[in-house]
């Protein structure tokens, strides 16, 4: 069973970049791109249950919320890369409900962006981070196929990347335990259980954490006021958005895009 990794920031800008050795991690899912650049050895990277052998001078491509994991059969060197979606808002926006047919993008070292990917460091600006970035999506729409994600119903997995793809559709909007029971043909108490078992927080809570995460990109990229926003983001009324805010963020809207 794969575990939902929730410590990444939910902010709109978030950038975070890694290096390590031998380095293997159990499966699991977040709401973040993740890009892994080879630079040493070999290391395998299981992609909703199907392995592929990243080596040096390759970079893999992950989605939000597909199910993965990382595992160094005998010695390898990499590069980690994970960013939110919205710092690729364009292309994400464009593949919300599409994944790669192959399940994995893998990219050569022979691309002359690759160097332009692995010097990335995480004190560079935020320019040079989408650069970066979106030179890597206009290779993935010159070279890859992407497929519609379907439903299914074959194990947890299936069921949890359901259940995050709902919240990403549905978070502007009605996006309640009851909607997506309704629309998932799921018992509600059990799907409570599930997503608390799987996740750690409950269904309110990561959706609230979505929101905020949307509304902290409004308030950096727009001068949409707060009242627009919290409407934007499915806040039932301002106060309620004002405090969930506070409680994420430790600060209020208004500070927070005065940041």
């Amino acid at each position: 069973m794969p575990f939902y990794e929730a410590h990444h920031r939910m902010d709109a800008e978030y950038f975070e970049v890694e290096s390590g050795e031998n380095f293997s991690y159990p499966p699991h899912v977040h709401r973040c791109y993740e890009a892994i650049i080879g630079l040493d050895g070999i290391m395998e990277v299981i992609v909703d249950g199907v392995t592929h052998r990243l080596q040096r001078g390759e970079v893999a491509l992950i989605f939000p919320n597909q199910v993965h994991a990382l595992h160094t059969p005998e010695s390898s060197r990499h590069r980690l890369i994970i960013f939110a979606p919205e710092v690729i808002a364009a292309f994400d926006r464009q593949h919300t409900q599409q994944l790669p047919s192959d399940g994995v993008i893998m990219q050569g070292a022979d691309n002359p962006n690759f160097q332009l990917l692995a010097s990335l460091e995480q004190d560079d600006n935020l320019f040079a981070v989408k650069g970066a970035l979106y030179t890597l999506c206009a290779d993935i729409e010159r070279q890859v196929r992407f497929v519609e994600v379907g439903r299914g119903r074959g194990s947890n997995v299936s069921l949890l990347r359901e259940i995050l793809n709902f919240v990403q559709r549905n978070f502007k909007e009605e996006c309640t335990l009851a909607s997506l029971a309704a629309t998932i043909k799921y018992d509600m108490t059990y799907l409570s259980k599930f997503f608390k078992t799987n996740v750690g927080l409950s269904f309110t809570s990561y959706v609230n954490q979505v929101r905020i995460s949307h509304a902290c990109y409004l308030l950096l990229n727009t001068n949409k006021t707060v009242l627009e926003i919290s409407h934007e983001c499915g806040s039932v009324s301002l106060r309620t958005f004002n405090r969930n805010f506070l409680e994420q963020m430790g600060c209020t809207p208004s500070e927070y895009r005065g940041r």
